[in-house]
């Protein structure tokens, strides 16, 4: 009886440790990927939550395994698909009051409000970690403006019609809750959502005249413009960490496109005209790089030759020959700055004419 006890028990315990080994080749499957993709041991914690391992068909682009379940603790918070531009912000400013105004709209006051006050309307890209956008926040409150921020969605961009919400809520919150000078800055996708602002202001008059002496200047970064390509690829590179995955997600977006016809490509067409006619004619200041797939280089010369040609708006470019999308800051921090700067300088609404805390 002991011999047959012994006997089974040396059969559970080799078939269990071929179990255990069938962990190593999982791990070096997974460490043929690059650094920013990689899901082994050298960049993640790995908790076996069941002592007993049974391993499924492995998708380089899947999280989970095993049938069992494996927390993966990344030692590198994942944002923007791996392409957020989150260096460390510059310091040195008072510290903000951040107020949650909603799912999608946040507050960052660094400053008492009154009417000379200016407020930057800050619209993001697609995933955004706090800290990358704090790069930017953080330049415009070293010279005096509290920031209004909106996050943006996927949803936002693939089903249109719900930016129309968010737009109203956006606009009606500038109005009521804000004094002072307003200095637009969208980033991305932020300008698709900044769009519908726009066309909410043009089929309201008295949103309209609320907010046409009080928006200053535009400054759009990045913007995702072109062909349906384009956007797929925007969307994709802000919803997915792998590029397999992102590969997915654009060739299913596309699909999307096709099949929503009616629901989507009406609103992108609709969203450029109103960007082409500008209704609040301000300055413009526009950052875009020459290797930027998302933003088409030919698209932008012709909205800015539009915007000088038929409205004789004054209009600012600056293009860099080697960034990625949004990373124009990242990569060129001073000379980004710089223009940044001499932009606010002729919109006459930084801390050149507003008291700031010596401090700074």
């Amino acid at each position: 009886m002991r011999l047959v006890f012994l006997s089974r028990s040396l059969q559970h315990f080799s078939v269990y440790r071929n179990k255990i080994t069938d962990f190593r080749p999982v791990l070096r499957h997974f460490s043929r990927y690059p650094p920013q993709q990689e899901l082994t041991t050298a960049t993640h914690n790995v908790t076996l939550t069941s002592s007993v391992i049974q391993p499924k068909s492995i998708l380089p682009f899947s999280r989970t395994i095993f049938s069992h379940r494996i927390e993966l603790v990344s030692k590198r918070p994942v944002s923007m698909a791996s392409n957020s531009p989150d260096d460390e912000p510059s310091t040195g400013i008072p510290e903000a009051k951040i107020t949650k105004i909603s799912a999608n709209i946040e507050r960052h006051d660094y400053y008492p409000q009154n009417e000379k006050r200016p407020t930057l309307l800050l619209l993001s890209w697609l995933s955004a970690t706090p800290r990358a956008l704090d790069r930017f926040r953080h330049i415009y409150a070293s010279h005096g403006f509290n920031v209004v921020t909106v996050l943006s969605k996927p949803f936002h961009f693939i089903w249109p019609k719900s930016s129309e919400p968010l737009a109203q809520e956006i606009c009606e919150y500038l109005i009521s809750h804000t004094q002072g000078p307003i200095v637009v800055h969208g980033l991305s996708i932020g300008g698709f959502i900044y769009s519908y602002c726009l066309l909410h202001a043009m089929e309201n008059k008295e949103v309209f005249d609320a907010l046409e002496n009080r928006i200053q200047g535009h400054i759009f970064d990045s913007l995702v413009v072109g062909e349906l390509e384009n956007m797929a690829e925007g969307v994709s590179k802000g919803s997915a960490s792998y590029p397999t995955t992102r590969y997915v997600v654009q060739k299913v977006i596309l699909l999307y496109f096709w099949l929503a016809h009616n629901h989507t490509i009406p609103h992108y067409d609709r969203a450029i005209e109103v960007f082409y006619n500008m209704p609040f004619r301000t300055p413009m200041l526009v950052y875009y790089s020459k290797i930027d797939t998302m933003c088409s280089n030919e698209a932008m010369e012709n909205l800015t030759k539009t915007w000088r040609e038929k409205y004789s708006l004054d209009v600012v470019p600056k293009v860099f020959d080697d960034t990625q999308h949004v990373f124009h800051l990242r990569e060129h921090p001073d000379e980004y700055k710089e223009v940044l700067m001499n932009f606010l300088d002729k919109l006459n609404v930084h801390s050149d004419h507003i008291q700031v805390p010596s401090q700074l």
